[in-house]
């Protein structure tokens, strides 16, 4: 890394920080991240990558300093890329056991990073897919990001002749030459000229949430000025009148909509219906094409953002509807369009598939994010256990594993601790704002099941 007050230690321990928004990527993370980032057919502005560093919550970030320090070390890769130097960090070994490759150790964490910038940049690939071929690399570089991904590649090299040991070995011995040959290859397609992000733009207006309005009004700018102060204002009254004025204007504004929603709405069934409005909106100007199109990467598109906190927000209304079905739909949904799922929209789906009695998919949905050890699936999987079987082998067996991880969540949900009156920003894996986070979510259903409290807390 070039000279700089920061140095990649002094980096590193602040990315590691409590204080970073949660699942801010760590420096093995966001080596792989980088790398992905510099190795694209397009060009990306700092802008575009940067909040995926930190859960796209870089609002929250103060330390410009650093900020500037991660956009160093981006540059440094490139000029490695253009340089013909590229090379794994050295803290990335093969380490044992062998099962650490794929859970905890740096080259894990690279791959892991990779696959994120992969995510954010894969459809720059697009018109030169057929012809480069890149989709080999991708799995190759992607190789250590999980045991099971290792395993497919391993069925697949030799017509599986290998171990999976010997396969890991020759994978990691070959592992910079693939990342130099991959960024050769972007570099072989990458245009002259600056290639923009998914573009869902047409000559029509464009209404404040950035998408085009495909009816005869024409919001100009003065439609997203009137949002802007709604959203600036602490006056209720004030929010809902210049959304009103804003929908005049632009009558599928889907900010205006929200804002409405949560300001105006008498009750769960207006909200729904305000929310419902919204998403159909822009379900109207994009168009079919363009939902099968970016399918996957829609947190990723920013002019899809508001779209998918629409959907939602439309979910969580018609779950406090006891409207499960479409509770579901809304989430499934959501999920299908980013399956990453920053949103966390598997909480709220889980929840609804235990209500709904569809026990099966709540534990297909567990299996889908299984990297995700918090205290979310594991009482839910204990909760399940104990409807379909009681107090079991099986049964004792989750909610030991759910009470190790956190010890907080049946104190809450008994009302041995009290929930405080504003809900934590943010949570650390098996602390009690996780536990108060799950509570929140969670209480009404344990209490529907009659004795499952009070097994949760037997020891």
């Amino acid at each position: 890394m070039p000279d700089t007050k920061i140095t990649l230690p002094i980096l590193a321990d602040w990315l590691n920080k409590d204080e970073r928004p949660a699942n801010t990527l760590k420096l093995d993370q966001l080596f792989g991240f980088l790398f992905a980032i510099c190795c694209t057919p397009g060009k990306l502005k700092h802008s575009d990558w940067l909040p995926a560093v930190f859960s796209d919550q870089l609002q929250l970030v103060k330390e410009t300093d650093y900020i500037d320090a991660i956009i160093e070390v981006q540059q440094y890769i490139s000029r490695d890329i253009d340089d013909f130097m590229v090379a794994l960090p050295k803290t990335c070994k093969l380490t044992e056991p062998f099962e650490s490759n794929f859970t905890e150790n740096a080259l894990h964490q690279w791959c892991k990073g990779f696959e994120l910038g992969l995510t954010l940049t894969e459809h720059f690939w697009d018109e030169s897919k057929e012809q480069a071929r890149p989709q080999s690399f991708w799995m190759m570089l992607s190789f250590f990001s999980n045991l099971h991904n290792a395993q497919q590649i391993t069925a697949r090299f030799q017509n599986g002749a290998l171990p999976i040991e010997a396969v890991t070995r020759h994978i990691y011995s070959e592992f910079s030459k693939l990342m130099q040959d991959y960024a050769d290859l972007a570099k072989k397609y990458r245009q002259e000229s600056q290639t923009a992000r998914i573009n869902i733009t047409s000559t029509a207006a464009k209404n404040s949430a950035g998408i085009p309005i495909m009816n005869n009004s024409n919001p100009g700018q003065d439609a997203s000025q009137l949002i802007q102060q709604a959203w600036a204002t602490d006056d209720p009254v004030e929010k809902v009148q210049l959304a009103h004025q804003a929908l005049e204007q632009d009558t599928d504004n889907i900010n205006a909509l929200m804002l409405l929603a949560q300001w105006e709405a008498a009750n769960s069934g207006e909200r729904r219906d305000l929310l419902k409005r919204a998403v159909e909106g822009c379900e109207r100007v994009l168009g079919d094409e363009f939902f099968t199109k970016n399918k996957g990467r829609f947190w990723l598109i920013r002019e899809t953002r508001t779209f998918m906190e629409a959907l939602t927000n439309l979910a969580s209304s018609y779950a406090l509807l006891n409207d499960f079905d479409n509770a579901i739909s809304c989430y499934e949904r959501a999920i299908s369009l980013n399956p990453a799922d920053n949103q966390f929209n598997r909480y709220p789906l889980s929840n609804c598939y235990i209500q709904s009695k569809q026990y099966d998919k709540a534990r297909q949905l567990a299996q889908q994010f299984q990297h995700d050890n918090g205290a979310f699936f594991l009482f839910d999987q204990a909760l399940i256990s104990f409807i379909e079987s009681a107090d079991d082998k099986s049964s004792k067996h989750l909610k030991k594993q759910a009470l190790a991880h956190n010890k907080y969540v049946p104190k809450l949900l008994s009302g041995k601790i009290k929930m405080p009156k504003r809900m934590p920003e943010r949570l650390s894996s098996g602390d009690k704002d996780e536990a108060v986070l799950y509570a929140a979510q969670n209480t009404q259903l344990w209490r529907s099941v009659p004795g499952s409290i009070p097994w949760l807390m037997k020891k």
